[in-house]
């Protein structure tokens, strides 16, 4: 029974700007339950786009649920992914593979590392801790 746990983590990849469909489905049907969000994104995790991405998936939560934390790390981007991305948008197009889009995915292809994994470990402790009120 899940919603009888104190703290529940939730993590996900990014999809269209929030949480993937399985975990969207997922928050939707979390009740009275205080809730820390992890994710990975094929963006940069200081990004508008980050932000707005673990926004978007807190807002899937019912309005009874508090988010107790948040963190965002770059992950890779499935190739097949950014092959239809690319025949989709053309040049010009906001989303088109413009050589900045470029080497951001080739950033994302190497993560999450180990950096992103101590980070994400020094998150899950302090809001552990926070949830303990220590």
């Amino acid at each position: 029974d899940i919603q009888s746990y104190d703290l529940i983590f939730v993590g996900f990849w990014a999809d269209r700007g929030s949480a993937d469909e399985q975990t969207a489905q997922f928050l939707a049907g979390l009740h009275h339950a205080r809730v820390a969000l992890f994710a990975t994104a094929g963006v940069y995790p200081d990004s508008d786009h980050a932000r707005q991405c673990l926004d978007n998936a807190a807002g899937l939560l019912p309005p009874d649920n508090q988010v107790a934390g948040r963190y965002i790390c770059q992950g890779r981007v499935d190739p097949e992914v950014v092959k239809r991305v690319a025949a989709r948008f053309p040049a010009g197009h906001p989303h088109s593979m413009t050589p900045e889009r470029k080497a951001r995915l080739a950033e994302a292809s190497r993560h999450p590392n180990e950096k992103d994994f101590q980070k994400a470990r020094q998150f899950a402790l302090r809001t552990a801790a926070a949830a303990e009120g220590k």
